[in-house]
Parts: structure tokens; sequence; C-alpha cells
């Protein structure tokens, strides 16, 4: 983490240099200038993905070549990161800080892919965002329902990078990066990258991300729910009694289980396909 503070101390003493030829390379200099890393405290500095520090290139100019710049310049983007970026917030964000990790102190950025997204499932579930509905799938979703949104989590071996979805569109934050938008749709087929924009420059990758991808489909409130005979009846005097599980048809999360009755003359005892309502599903 240190190295990581340390070079994006260095990153913005070379922008300055470079905006400014004849300021003196001094500590007085970069406290005095547009950007200054006074700016990012301590504990906002160390939770950037990695590729927030990147090393300036002074020798030859760099065009995005998988996404190209959304929105103009602003020094907020110093404060937050991808994870925040895909959340919709302007604060220092990790995995699991809403719920499973809320000390930073014990993220592992060398987890795996599988166990970040976990984690960011727990965040979207947790009360800080209250969704009742969250899938986690590794199918990227064709379309969404009113209500729903959808990021996606990818890794190296030693970070990670999210993306969110916006109308058809596809858009993330590598670190303290202006917000982009990418030119593709999130596969397997294609590395992701870290490449930026900074101040309205163009920085070349550092970092590949090729790992599985996770999608996480949410919204505040279940989609419809289906039932289904858990296998389990008995009769009883006039009825039958068949026990029944409600799962919601988006996500697969169990909402309840429930007994329900027939009237039944048996035995032999109706079968809950031989009945209505529907769906019995067996």
């Amino acid at each position: 983490m240190r190295k990581r503070i340390l070079a994006f101390i260095f990153t913005i003493a070379l922008i300055s240099t470079y905006f400014f030829p004849t300021m003196m390379f001094t500590s007085d200099a970069l406290s005095s200038d547009i950007i200054t890393s006074s700016e990012i405290t301590t504990d906002e500095q160390v939770n950037y993905q990695k590729d927030s520090a990147q090393t300036v290139q002074t020798t030859a100019a760099y065009t995005l070549q998988d996404s190209t710049v959304y929105g103009s310049w602003s020094d907020s983007y110093l404060k937050y990161n991808c994870y925040a970026y895909a959340l919709g917030r302007t604060d220092n964000c990790w995995p699991g800080r809403f719920s499973t990790i809320p000390n930073i102190d014990n993220f592992n950025e060398y987890a795996s892919v599988y166990k970040l997204a976990c984690d960011v499932k727990a965040d979207l579930k947790s009360a800080t965002f209250s969704n009742k509905c969250v899938n986690m799938t590794t199918t990227r979703p064709t379309s969404l329902k009113s209500g729903q949104s959808c990021i996606c989590i990818r890794k190296s071996s030693d970070d990670y990078h999210l993306m969110k979805l916006s109308g058809s569109s596809w858009y993330h934050k590598p670190g303290l990066s202006n917000p982009l938008k990418y030119k593709y749709v999130p596969s397997t087929s294609r590395k992701w990258s870290d490449e930026s924009s900074f101040l309205g420059v163009d920085y070349a990758p550092s970092t590949y991300y090729d790992s599985e991808i996770y999608f996480f489909i949410y919204s505040k409130e279940h989609g419809s729910i289906k039932s289904t005979w858990t296998g389990k009846d008995y009769h009883s005097q006039s009825r039958h009694y068949y026990l029944y599980s409600y799962d919601c048809s988006d996500c697969g999360e169990h909402i309840k289980t429930e007994w329900t009755s027939v009237p039944c003359s048996g035995p032999p005892c109706a079968t809950p396909w031989s009945y209505s309502p529907k769906p019995e599903v067996v």
C-alpha cells in the first residue's frame, strides 16, 4: 500500500512539471499547484485499486484504446475509486466495506475474484443499500427489468476492477481517473486494462484483468415469486396438505415455506399436479 501512495505523489509531481515546466521540483511547489497529494487522506489513498498508482508517460502520447472519456475532469475524482463509482458513491470503498470487511486492514486484495464477488453481494444486501434482490452470476444480462441495476467485478493477480451498466453502455473509473465509457461489453474474451485519463491526459495501462467476471443484477424488491412443491405432504381427515417453497424468480432467494391444502376423499390422494390453482412445480 505504501508503494501506491509514494507512486501517486510521484505522479502528481510529474504532472505538475509537465504543465509548469519552469517550476522547481520541490515539496513547496507541490503544495501550491492545481492538485496536491494533501487533498487525499492516507486512509483514502491506500484503498484505491492498484491502477491509481500509474506512472505518467512523458516521452510519448497515449490515446485510450478500449474506452472513451466520459464527462469532464473534476477534482472530486481524486477522492474515490472504481468500486465507489460503480455503487454511485463518492467516498472511500472496497468490497466488503459495508458488510463482511468493515475494517480496511482486513481487506485482502489477493483474494479470489469469487471471494470479492461474495463481498460485493453482501454489500449490496447490507443496510447501506437495502437491496432485497441480488443475483450474482457469471452470465452477462442482455436486458434489465424496471428497477434493476447491474455492476460487475473482475480481477488481476493483485487488483480488482468494477464496471456498471447504464442504459446500453458500460462505464468505469480506473483509480483516480476521469470516468470512462467502455467501447465493448464485458466479456472474458477481452481483457480489461487500467488505462486512464487524468486532467485531460490519457495514460497507458499497467495492469490487465483477466479473471472470470461476476455480474450483479439487483433491485430493492424481489421479482415474481414461484412456488415449488417440496415433496412433503400428508393426509388429514378430508383434506390433503402439501408443503410449498416460495422463491424469487430473479435471484433464487428463498422467501417462505408454506403448507397448502386441497379437499381429498382419499386415499388414494390427490397429487400437486392434479389440482388448481397453478403453478405447481415438481
